[in-house]
């Protein structure tokens, strides 16, 4: 998936590793995908066109890989017209897939947040855990125990760390220094933590 440029990528490919073979999977137009850890499903914010004089809707495709032939779901997202922004990011046990919501299109400039969600993947409903107003939070990662998500903004030297159940915040200052890019986050839950890898 290209970054940096397009934010659209043109497909999914699959490679069968004991023989090489590669072939297309049919996704449509996406932004982001996630496959899960069980490796059941793929979940991809989507791009949708409806009608010359209509804008492009984004939605959340679900696939279901457990059978021969893939299942689908498309789903909107909530407070729509909106998309999600940054990584979608699964629960370790598969059951939940966690995202920043945003409104309007990719390519809009917005001066707010949705906040962070979690999609709820046995019942295919939406829930909101955090209001963040920041829009240009990068959701980065999940902590093992999949309790605490970390958050980290485009150009400010601190991490904001969600807890899932209560949707309480935690803000850690990072040491102040050169503005160095931060490469690698992990959440640490006992004790709570977070460290960070600048290149």
């Amino acid at each position: 998936m290209p970054r940096g440029q397009d934010p659209e990528f043109a497909g999914v490919v699959i490679l069968t590793l004991n023989n090489g073979e590669v072939k297309p999977f049919p996704i449509g137009v996406g932004t982001n995908a996630a496959v899960s850890p069980n490796g059941r499903y793929l979940a991809i914010a989507s791009t949708h066109f409806v009608a010359l004089e209509k804008p492009l809707e984004y939605k959340l495709t679900l696939f279901d890989l457990a059978s021969p032939q893939p299942s689908k779901s498309i789903l909107s997202f909530p407070n729509s017209p909106s998309h999600s922004y940054s990584r979608l990011i699964w629960s370790p046990d598969s059951k939940r897939l966690y995202f920043l919501l945003r409104p309007g299109a990719p390519y809009d400039d917005p001066t707010t947040s949705y906040g962070l969600w979690r999609f709820e993947v046995g019942t295919k409903t939406f829930s909101r855990i955090a209001n963040l107003d920041d829009p240009w939070l990068h959701f980065i990662s999940l902590s093992p125990d999949g309790e605490w998500a970390i958050l980290f903004p485009e150009t400010e030297r601190y991490v904001t760390l969600v807890h899932l159940s209560s949707g309480e915040l935690d803000t850690i200052q990072l040491l102040a220094g050169e503005n160095f890019p931060v490469v690698r986050y992990q959440v640490m839950p006992t004790p709570r933590s977070a460290y960070c890898i600048d290149r």
